[in-house]
């Protein structure tokens, strides 16, 4: 089963309190926050981003927040979601 939006924000912290150095657990993988930053690609539209390292390698998990319904996606960096994406079945935050 797949993640959705409103999932997602009531199991990670809020966006603003999310740092780089903390670890997440996408789909039972330990992540590290590399990067955030939250893009305006329209008026009044807002999509968070995260940065997430693992093993090497970097993925992009981003999401809307005004879209609680969506299912949430990540893929590797620099990469088409539609094309390249795994939806995210499992999210967690490593103490």
């Amino acid at each position: 089963m797949s993640v959705s939006v409103s999932e997602l924000q009531n199991e990670l912290p809020a966006f603003e309190d999310i740092q780089p150095g903390k670890s997440l657990s996408i789909n039972g993988s330990k992540m590290t926050v590399s990067y955030k930053e939250t893009r305006s690609p329209a008026p009044g539209e807002n999509l968070h981003r995260l940065t997430l390292t693992s093993e090497g390698a970097d993925q992009i998990l981003e999401w809307n927040p005004a879209h609680s319904v969506e299912t949430v996606w990540i893929c590797p960096t620099g990469s088409d979601p539609m094309v390249d994406g795994t939806q995210v079945a499992s999210i967690g935050v490593f103490d």
